[in-house]
């Protein structure tokens, strides 16, 4: 997950990563998270990322499994057990082709999955859904471009979708040994939706992080599974930028910590400006 500010998440509630070792002598890894059991949010994100995870798994996506669940009256705090997959979530410095239509491959095969509305997954109609990142400011400079995407945005029939999307997809929620893709991670923002949701989000990010060649690669992964273009690129694309803070140095020191610290505000800024820009002119 991807959070609002550049602090890094309380020591106190996690994530660890639990290493047991078995009966047979070999170690077991699990990843061990907290949260408040007051917090109707942290009830409701724990609740969610079990659930989805779940979902997942069953209809054969790579995602962790959930071992164990406290909603707080065993231990006193919320507590979620999930398996340790392994693989790295650091991001390469340049763009490796195979890897990109990879994970466009696997966005698709993510909202192919078709779960009843009824089970417990709510409707999405953007990546970090819920998030309030209109309430942090925006800088001057795509003041007049971000505030003509919203009016656009707002103007436009709503695409509809109920295939399974992740809600935040991007580089440093998946896995991968070498260039093997391994799986999903930070399934919070889960739901059903249009998976534009998911694959506007991924472009987004391949293109903050190499530039705008990167996106067109995730669409060709796209394709190869599902077999056709997907729908309203260019809406989704517009959206992947609303449904982020617009001033991005709230998300540098997150692109940073997987291993991009070759990236400045300026450039990463630069990218993301120029990827809406085309977004808003197909979409017009």
């Amino acid at each position: 997950m991807r959070s609002m500010s550049s602090l890094a998440q309380s020591d106190e509630l996690g994530p660890w990563l639990v290493e047991l070792e078995t009966a047979v002598g070999k170690v077991r890894r699990l990843v061990l998270r907290a949260g408040d059991p007051k917090s109707s949010e942290d009830r409701n994100s724990f609740a969610l990322r079990a659930f989805a995870q779940a979902t997942a798994l069953v209809h054969g996506i790579a995602a962790p499994a959930v071992v164990a669940v406290d909603d707080g009256s065993e231990c006193g705090w919320l507590a979620i057990l999930e398996e340790a997959l392994s693989g790295t979530s650091r991001i390469p410095r340049t763009p490796e082709p195979r890897r990109l239509r990879a994970v466009g491959r696997e966005t698709a095969r993510i909202n192919a999955v078709r779960p009843a509305a009824t089970a417990g997954l709510p409707t999405r109609s953007r990546s970090l859904e819920g998030v309030p990142f209109e309430s942090l400011p925006t800088p001057d400079a795509c003041r007049d471009m971000f505030e003509g995407a919203a009016e656009l945005v707002a103007a436009t029939p709503s695409p509809t979708g109920d295939g399974l999307v992740h809600g935040d997809f991007w580089q440093g929620n998946t896995l991968w040994d070498d260039a093997r893709f391994v799986g999903t991670v930070d399934w919070d923002y889960a739901g059903l939706g249009p998976g534009g949701i998911d694959l506007g989000s991924l472009r987004c990010d391949v293109t903050v992080m190499f530039g705008p060649e990167a996106a067109a690669e995730i669409v060709a992964g796209w394709k190869e599974e599902f077999g056709k273009p997907p729908d309203q690129l260019a809406y989704w694309d517009v959206m992947s930028c609303l449904a982020a803070p617009a001033d991005l140095s709230y998300w540098l020191s997150n692109f940073h910590a997987q291993g991009r610290t070759d990236l400045d505000i300026t450039t990463v800024t630069a990218r993301r400006d120029a990827f809406l820009a085309a977004a808003l002119h197909e979409l017009r």
